[in-house]
């Protein structure tokens, strides 16, 4: 995430972009909120696969649709 985010999935905290370890999930749906308040929040949906490595990649600075909460 570029310059970087607050990382929230399914309202759990994760931290803080970059991460030093990959964000382990289980296979399913869930709702992606990347937080930085000189941007605001970007919302996301992702879906996992059994097996499937996800490479989540965003810069900020080119979104247009934010959603300022």
């Amino acid at each position: 995430i570029i310059p970087w985010g607050e990382i929230i999935i399914n309202n759990k905290k994760f931290g803080i972009t970059p991460f030093e370890k990959p964000v382990i999930l289980n296979p399913g749906k869930y709702v992606l909120n990347i937080s930085n308040p000189n941007f605001g929040n970007y919302i996301d949906t992702i879906l996992i696969q059994s097996g499937e490595t996800l490479f989540y990649k965003l810069n900020l600075n080119s979104i247009t649709n934010w959603h300022n909460n």
